[in-house]
């Protein structure tokens, strides 16, 4: 199970740059529901061309957020890609020593917060379209904490060591419905 506290190699000021494209970010999200996909599938899923969702992708492989599928379904004329193994993890933390790091940060955490918004408006315009199972277990919630910057990251690793624990007991192709969580641990102003 990766280490919250331990950057992945995608974490790099260059790699969060890269993902702070709103196309780009769109892309990764599609490719990791997906689990494997090609250029030609992502592009009809999310209204594209072909050709320039394989530069994202490419863009995407060469910061070490995507990579090819290793078994690939096909014909080999496509290239199958996965969302990198370990998905997508910063702090911080992890970039304060390298330069232009902190600015990377904050411009993919103003890219994924657009992109939150987008998924939870689209959620609620449709919500009566998806199963009633699994929209009986939808949820929303937010709390305010008062912690220790060591208890926000004790909560940080047991919330991933969760979020890990339920990746590895997804449910098989075909069965259930794919979700995305949500979530931040900032600090609170009224």
């Amino acid at each position: 199970m990766p280490n919250p506290q331990t950057p992945s190699p995608s974490t790099t000021a260059a790699a969060l740059r890269a993902l702070a494209q709103p196309l780009r970010l769109r892309i990764f999200h599609a490719l990791a529901a997906h689990e494997a996909a090609t250029a030609t599938v992502l592009a009809e899923e999310l209204g594209q061309k072909v050709p320039l969702v394989s530069y994202h992708l490419g863009q995407l492989h060469r910061y070490g957020l995507a990579e090819e599928a290793p078994n690939a379904r096909g014909d080999g004329r496509e290239r199958w890609w996965q969302v990198r193994q370990g998905g997508l993890r910063f702090s911080d933390q992890d970039l304060t020593a390298e330069p232009g790091g902190e600015a990377a940060a904050k411009t993919l955490r103003q890219t994924l917060l657009a992109r939150h918004i987008e998924i939870l408006e689209r959620h609620l315009q449709t919500q009566t379209v998806h199963d009633p199972a699994s929209e009986s277990h939808s949820f929303s919630s937010d709390m305010t904490l008062r912690l220790t910057a060591e208890q926000l990251g004790a909560l940080h690793a047991e919330f991933t060591a969760l979020l890990d624990r339920y990746s590895e007991q997804q449910a098989a192709p075909g069965d259930g419905e794919r979700f995305i969580v949500l979530v931040h641990g900032i600090p609170y102003q009224p």
